[in-house]
């Protein structure tokens, strides 16, 4: 997990809830790391008081091989709408 601003970026490794929690407030928060759902390695970064989050994946199966926006939008709709409503417990 990566956290940062424009000036300086730096690593931490969080092996639980309350670790994150206790991570002082940043300009963006990067997780990075294979996603078992998806099958993919994948890396999603939020970014402190906009409604932007930039998400990238390895293209390693034939679903993300040659997708395109509109199929990229389509296959992580439903996991970041997941991962979005487990922000709010």
């Amino acid at each position: 997990m990566f956290i940062g601003d424009a000036e300086n970026e730096t690593e931490v490794k969080v092996k639980d809830a309350e670790e994150l929690l206790s991570l002082e407030e940043s300009g963006y928060l990067t997780i990075r790391g294979e996603s078992e759902i998806i099958g993919v390695p994948i890396m999603i970064t939020f970014y402190n008081q906009l409604d932007l989050v930039r998400v990238t994946v390895i293209p390693t199966t034939a679903e993300f091989e040659e997708t395109d926006y509109t199929r990229f939008n389509l296959s992580m709709c439903q996991y970041m709408d997941s991962a979005e409503l487990a922000m709010y417990m």
